[in-house]
């Protein structure tokens, strides 16, 4: 399962935080997962998996000289803690260092470690943060940009569609926004991804090319700009917007 539609079903960062931190458990077969972020200090922890906080925060000191070596050097680390196996992964992109992800294990795990749960996890969260930063147009649309740029690398384009779309609505405002794909066989825009709670909205019938404001967008490969689609002729669904 990839971490992307956690993005969007999270109020906050800590809401993703906890998300990130059960799907890292559940993908690498440890037994707890810490979070230490950068901030005020340095490495901060933020609750994981744990269920006792006060050991996970009483252990941060033990597992500093770890979390440091993983930063440093941007690979993964493994060692001990309190005689516990554990592994420690950077959470970095190209420019960027946000943390660490401290796996825990109940037996030495096989193999080596693999920076790829961290990478995806780290994706995650720069993506939630960059949403977050609606400080300006600029910002939401560096943000809207790269979303749209993981669809052709990612397989989980039904998550990408339906994140593009929430994060969409939720961050400029709207109250519907749909995503539709080209059919090339019926020649037809095909809705794929919509916020919209109205279920007529969600069955909405393909659109023809030409047909429609959409339609017309993508024959002629130029944006549209309506007012109010209500009162526009060639919009295909005025009940529908009324409802909404």
């Amino acid at each position: 399962m990839s971490l992307l539609s956690a993005i969007w079903r999270a109020d906050n960062e800590e809401e993703l935080l906890g998300r990130i931190a059960a799907w890292l458990r559940d993908e690498t077969g440890c037994s707890e997962v810490d979070l230490y972020l950068y901030g005020p200090g340095g490495l901060n922890f933020r609750p994981g998996t744990h269920l006792n906080e006060g050991l996970s925060r009483s252990r941060s000191s033990e597992l500093r000289h770890l979390s440091e070596q993983a930063a440093g050097t941007r690979q993964p680390v493994e060692g001990f803690c309190r005689d516990v196996p554990c592994r420690v992964l950077p959470l970095c992109g190209p420019e960027e260092m946000l943390g660490v992800v401290v796996l825990v294990y109940d037996e030495r795990p096989v193999g080596e470690p693999s920076a790829h749960p961290a990478d995806e996890a780290y994706r995650a969260l720069h993506m939630f943060r960059s949403a977050a930063d609606s400080s300006s147009s600029a910002s939401r649309l560096s943000a809207l940009t790269e979303v749209s740029q993981t669809i052709s690398n990612s397989p989980y384009l039904e998550e990408i569609l339906q994140l593009l779309v929430h994060m969409t609505a939720q961050r400029f405002g709207y109250r519907v926004v749909t995503v539709r794909l080209l059919d090339a066989k019926r020649q037809a825009l095909v809705l794929r991804a919509t916020q919209a709670s109205h279920k007529a909205y969600q069955n909405k019938r393909a659109i023809r090319l030409g047909e429609s404001i959409a339609g017309r967008v993508l024959t002629t490969g130029e944006p549209v700009i309506v007012t109010d689609v209500q009162n526009d002729p060639d919009y295909v669904g005025h009940d529908l917007a009324e409802q909404q």
